[in-house]
């Protein structure tokens, strides 16, 4: 037995999975799998012990919330499992898992509400054992955990996506251990390179700057999206590596570009992974490096961080760094992440990216959708302004979501309405082209 919660440990479970299967048959029997979202940062502000008061609570209720199940299991950590034997609902089972998350639990004067990713594995998924149905439960939950899916039923597909993440990590390392003594010379890169969408000033009517977004052409794959390599470089902890890489070639191109007809020249944005800001040294040192051996001026250089970064507390000496060599710093996804109000006051910060979720009903056609995203995007840049943040706003599609949050007092823009992202040669075109009411067509 688990000696926190009381409960079945990994291999006892299995031991009672394997009974019930002879007992049942296989093909009968319902396998759930959950875990308790985002449990590492209850640890962490709340304290371990807490964290354990938790989770003995959580595996009490799961017991009298489903008094039937054949076995309730503590995995690991904060993943537990369930077993149901035949003649189950498998709808009323999620639905009561869902709603006994919304449980509030109050412990030491805290008041704490649960989030859990479900996954789900029965006949479906056609288990020749009870390791691989409880596998099946566990790839499902992976997929609701990559997806910020709820809940996830397991189908065959599953296994082969997990097999291609696989492969696409060991291509990643392949990659950037072939390039990493190469990619100071970035003309001879072959497989990375970088794209630039205009962030564009509507009151100026000028180009404020381009955000450099990093693509990989894979040998044999071809385009992969940032959102599946970029992860895996910071899980991996490569992203030192590759992200002296795009600081280096984009301050290299942002050198290049000419005067706007305005006379001014853009900026350049660039995205820091919160894994690089580990070591603030070496952040520094690339930022620095960059700077001095492409003769970029430090106002001209715009560095990106996501909201979820801010929840390390010893981020500030790092970024009041940055600011004290003249560059700014851009906070990405403002309004989607865990930040405090207080946390962000604190910060030293220049610019808030109000994220595309709150731009994307603007102009929906269900008034009440459109209330609700107007009132929300207008709070959502005022408490920008009120900590003297500039909103830049991500996502605008149409001159009218332009329209709109213009009217809430936004000036930045950035989205497929004025451009897509660019290669670097179309970049000198758009410069020398540039008017608002070209980019509005």
């Amino acid at each position: 037995m688990d000696r926190l919660t009381g409960t079945l440990t990994r291999m006892g479970f299995v031991s009672q999975l394997d009974s019930a299967a002879e007992i049942y048959g296989l093909d009968t029997l319902l396998l759930v799998n959950l875990q308790v979202s985002r449990f590492g940062w209850l640890n962490n502000g709340l304290g371990v012990s807490l964290g354990d008061k938790v989770l003995h609570r959580v595996a009490r209720r799961l017991q009298k919330t489903f008094p039937g199940a054949l076995s309730l299991g503590r995995l690991h950590g904060d993943h537990f499992a369930l077993l149901f034997g035949p003649d189950i609902d498998r709808d009323e089972v999620v639905e009561r898992l869902l709603d006994f998350s919304q449980r509030p639990i109050a412990l030491e004067h805290e008041v704490i509400v649960l989030s859990i990713r479900i996954g789900v594995a029965d006949r479906e998924a056609r288990a020749d054992s009870a390791q691989t149905l409880l596998h099946s439960a566990e790839v499902a939950l992976h997929r609701a955990k990559a997806t910020a899916a709820k809940v996830v039923h397991f189908d065959a597909s599953m296994v082969r996506e997990a097999t291609d993440i696989f492969r696409l990590e060991n291509d990643l390392r392949v990659a950037l251990v072939k390039n990493k003594n190469e990619l100071h010379r970035a003309l001879h890169n072959e497989e990375f390179f970088l794209c630039f969408q205009p962030i564009v000033d509507i009151a100026r009517r000028r180009v404020h700057a381009f955000e450099a977004l990093i693509r990989w052409r894979h040998p044999r794959r071809g385009l992969i999206p940032p959102a599946t390599f970029i992860p895996v470089a910071e899980q991996i902890g490569l992203m030192d590596v590759l992200g002296a890489w795009v600081f280096r070639m984009a301050c290299q191109a942002a050198a290049r570009w000419p005067a706007d007809p305005t006379g001014d020249k853009p900026a350049v944005s660039i995205n820091v992974s919160p894994t690089q800001f580990a070591e603030p040294r070496l952040i520094m040192a690339m930022i620095q490096s960059s700077l001095a051996e492409t003769g970029l001026e430090p106002e001209r250089l715009e560095v990106e961080l996501t909201e979820n970064a801010l929840t390390s507390d010893d981020l500030r000496q790092p970024l009041q760094s940055i600011q004290d060599l003249g560059c700014a710093v851009s906070l990405d996804d403002f309004g989607t992440g865990y930040s405090s109000i207080t946390k962000l006051q604190a910060m030293p910060l220049d610019y808030v990216k109000i994220d595309r979720s709150f731009v994307n009903d603007l102009c929906a056609p269900c008034p009440e959708a459109r209330r609700k995203a107007r009132e929300l995007t207008q709070a959502v840049i005022a408490l920008g302004q009120v900590l003297s943040l500039v909103p830049i706003v991500e996502g605008t599609e149409t001159q009218d979501q332009v329209d709109v949050v213009s009217s809430f007092g936004a000036t930045l823009f950035q989205g497929y309405h004025f451009a897509r992202p660019l290669p670097e040669p179309a970049l000198d075109d758009y410069l020398a082209n540039f008017s608002l009411c070209e980019a509005s067509k």
